[in-house]
Parts: C-alpha cells; sequence; structure tokens
C-alpha cells in the first residue's frame, strides 16, 4: 500500500502583504508555538471544545494530505501570529476518475481578532493561488449546517471571495464503544488480504464524489486495524479503525452550568441510550475512526455489521467513542437499527471556485471524516 508522503515545506516567497495592522505570511519554524496555540482555539458553546494537533500541528496536516500550503496573518508590529489557514491536497475520486483535489482547513484566529474582509480575502485568494496544474479546478471544504450565518455569506458570494457551491450533506456520527460479541461474519484482515482490500475499496469509492482514491497505509503511531465483513466465503464490505490520537485530539475546554450540574445524570441517560457520555471538562475525547468503509449500496445489513465490528474494535482499543461519516442515505439507512446509539453532527460539503461551478455528475458526495 502507498504510504502518504510527508509535507512539502511551504513556499519562501511571502503572499502579497496586507492592510494596516496585518500583513499575510508563511509559516516559519519559529512560529510552531504561537501556532500550536492557534490550531487549539476554543470553540465555544454549551460544550467548549479545542481541536488540538499535539505534539505538531503539521502532523495533523500530513493526514489530510500528500502536500500543503499554510498562509498566516501577522501583525505588522510585532510579528505575532493571530490567524491562519491551510490547504491539503488529496487524491480522491470525483466523476468517476481520480483527481487530486485540495481542502482548505485549519481556519483559525485569535480571539477577539476582527480582520478586514480584503485582508480574509487575499488570505483565501492566497491559497487557492497555490494549486497547480495536476489539481482540479476546485477545492472543497465542509461547514456545520446549523452555522447559518457563514452558510448565507459565503453561498450569497463576499465581495473578493472565491465562489462556495453546496454540492452535498454529510452526518458525521459518534457511536458509543461497546465490548459487542465477535459477529461470526467479520473478521480481522491480514496482510495477504490486501489486494481483495484495495479491490473493493476502489469497486465502492469510484462510484461517490470525494472518496479517498490513496490506499491505506497510516504511520506506525497511529495504530489501526482492518476489518472484513464476509458472506459464503465472499469479501462484502470493510472498514478500517483509526486511532489518530497520537497526531489530533478533541478536548472538552468547559461545560455549560447546567451541563457540569447534570452531567452524572447525561451520562447514566448516555448509557441507556448506547451513546457516548460527556467528558469532564479540561478531558480529550477518547475517540477513534471507522475510515474507508466500503459495501454494497443496496446491502445496508453489512454497513450494520461493519459498524457493531468497529465499535467492537475501539473498545478493544480503549477508546469510548467510535467516529464514522455516512451520507444522509446511509445514515438513514441504518437509522431504525441504530438510532439509539449515535450523536449526529451534519454538515455540508461545498466546492471552493472561481468563475463557473464545477461540473459534477449525480454521483453521492461522500468525504472520508479521518482525513478533514
Amino acid at each position: 500500500m502507498t504510504a502518504l508522503s510527508p509535507a512539502a515545506p511551504p513556499s519562501l516567497a511571502k503572499p502579497a502583504s496586507g492592510s494596516g495592522r496585518y500583513v499575510l505570511d508563511v509559516p516559519r519554524d519559529s512560529d510552531q508555538a504561537q501556532l500550536q496555540k492557534l490550531y487549539a482555539q476554543s470553540m465555544p458553546g454549551r460544550i467548549t471544545l479545542s481541536l488540538r494537533a499535539d505534539p505538531d500541528y503539521r502532523r495533523a496536516l500530513d493526514i489530510q494530505g500528500d502536500r500543503h500550503d499554510t498562509v498566516i496573518v501577522r501583525q505588522r508590529d510585532n510579528g505575532q501570529a493571530v490567524a491562519m489557514g491551510s490547504r491539503s491536497v488529496h487524491p480522491l475520486w470525483i466523476n468517476g476518475d481520480i483527481q487530486r483535489v485540495g481542502y482548505l482547513s485549519s481556519l483559525r484566529n485569535s480571539p477577539g481578532v476582527r480582520l478586514p474582509r480584503r485582508l480574509v480575502a487575499e488570505a483565501f485568494n492566497w491559497l487557492l493561488d497555490q494549486r497547480r496544474s495536476d489539481e482540479a479546478e476546485f477545492d472543497l471544504t465542509s461547514i456545520l449546517t446549523d452555522n447559518h450565518t457563514a452558510r448565507r455569506a459565503l453561498e450569497r458570494g463576499v465581495k473578493g471571495m472565491p465562489r462556495y457551491t453546496p454540492i452535498g450533506e454529510f452526518n458525521t456520527c459518534a457511536f458509543r464503544a461497546v465490548e459487542h460479541k465477535p459477529l461470526a461474519a467479520c473478521r480481522r484482515l491480514t496482510e495477504r488480504d490486501t489486494p481483495a482490500l484495495e479491490a473493493l475499496l476502489c469497486q465502492d469509492h469510484h462510484g461517490y464524489h470525494a472518496r479517498p482514491a490513496a490506499s491505506f497505509s497510516p504511520s506506525s503511531d497511529t495504530p489501526h486495524q482492518s476489518l472484513a465483513y464476509e458472506s459464503d466465503g465472499q469479501l462484502l464490505g470493510v472498514a478500517i479503525l483509526w486511532d489518530q490520537r497520537a497526531i489530533k485530539q478533541t478536548v472538552v475546554e468547559d461545560l455549560s452550568a447546567p451541563l457540569k450540574r447534570y452531567r452524572r445524570v447525561i451520562n447514566l441517560g448516555c448509557r441507556v441510550l448506547g451513546r457516548p457520555g460527556l467528558p469532564r471538562p479540561g478531558e480529550s475525547v477518547a475517540a477513534v475512526y471507522g475510515t474507508h468503509l466500503a459495501f454494497p449500496e443496496e446491502q445496508p445489513r453489512v454497513l450494520r455489521h461493519l459498524i457493531r465490528a468497529l465499535q467492537a474494535e475501539a473498545f478493544t482499543h480503549q477508546a469510548d467513542t467510535l467516529i464514522v461519516g455516512l451520507t444522509p442515505t446511509q445514515h438513514q439507512q441504518i437509522r431504525s437499527h441504530l438510532r439509539r446509539q449515535a450523536w449526529v453532527t451534519p454538515s455540508v460539503i461545498y466546492a471552493v471556485h472561481r468563475g463557473g461551478a464545477p461540473e459534477l455528475d449525480q454521483q453521492t458526495v461522500w468525504p472520508e471524516v479521518a482525513l478533514l
């Protein structure tokens, strides 16, 4: 299997610099501590979360693609980094063919910093300018469905910004890790199963937009386990359990007062419902990913069995939560059987482009949540 390549070093050429108090730049080694802090910027809400990438945010970008570029915004007077954004490139299936596609992520800014709109547009356009001739003429990004303010602004079009065209919906499902009894139809794959695994992934993934086209081979410090569902000796479905906690972490920074007060009661209810519970403030979410799923679309029972096997495998990895990305149709197909077992966060997937919208066929958009 082909491993993901290490990140390419950023261009040494500065982006065209910005406006008033701020200037655009590319990261330097001396910015590491500042960018780690920016990357871990809290997302306030009833559950205040931070997405961290310890010990090095660049390792998290390596997961998202085989090459990436990062732009930062500095204060002009002292050089302090106050905002960042990245574009990572990964081979994906688009219109039934493999294309190299950019993904925009890691958009962060320091609390209280409001950047001029022109500077934000300049930063986004600089990222899009890094597109190479062998890459698709659009990038992808995702926005939470209930982030109506951002979605309205971007879909309406902000002056100077690239265009955002919605191309599909996507559900991030958080299941509880459970010590299930092993299913007779499911087994762990071994190295000799690699050709069959790759063949099934290729056969399944080419029928969707944004499925990963590269073979799966994580680094040694991100444990993984391949699983298969078989019937009458035929390999019908596969999935991979991927533990990224050595590189990426989700931390519960704080809980609202009611959630703090009733956390134990809530967690008792979650246990009854078979859903993941609330960690204490300051604790990391012990989550692993179910990735690279492939199964016959007309046989949702295979998907149900794979998720059940992934839950059991997650338990053996001492995780509390299994995260799986599903299309709305897939989620609906298994909802009657697993409706009490998952917290679901819907997102909208966007094509980010200049000029006309990309011409996509009617295939369903199904990005890989573990690569976002």
